[in-house]
């Protein structure tokens, strides 16, 4: 999906997805907040956060209600770009996710950086030996 351009609207439309079902059980239930994913190509384009805060805002969301999670392969491509836009988000009431912290980049800079509200670790992390992808 992102080596032909789509993974964009994909993120857009689980986004939505996500945004109505928060919206359908607020009614039911206290809301209650959900991850979603972003690709490092959509995270990276200077336009997102306002598009984000326009799609969550389009249901009446509290912007925490939705979170954000990312990988640190983000920091790769845009290091610049990525560092502005979590600063926007979390400014604007998002909850930002590092998941799978160890796995690639791994540079504890980035946590001292950025002010993450939750970090997933890679078992990698820990690891003292290298596994498989069949062993994980």
């Amino acid at each position: 999906m992102e080596k032909n351009g789509f993974i964009g609207e994909l993120d857009y439309y689980v986004r939505e997805k996500v945004c109505e079902f928060i919206v359908k059980n607020k009614e039911k239930c206290l809301p209650f907040p959900i991850s979603v994913n972003v690709s490092r190509i959509e995270f990276n384009s200077p336009d997102f956060v306002k598009k984000l805060i326009a799609q969550v805002d389009k249901f009446g969301l509290d912007h925490s209600l939705l979170r954000i999670e990312i990988t640190e392969s983000l920091f790769m491509d845009k290091y610049t770009q990525s560092i502005k836009n979590i600063r926007k988000l979390k400014k604007s009431g998002f909850y930002i996710e590092m998941d799978d912290f160890g796995s690639v980049y791994s540079s504890l800079s980035i946590l001292r950086d950025l002010d993450f509200d939750l970090i997933k670790l890679d078992l990698r992390f820990f690891a003292s030996k290298t596994f498989k992808k069949e062993e994980l």
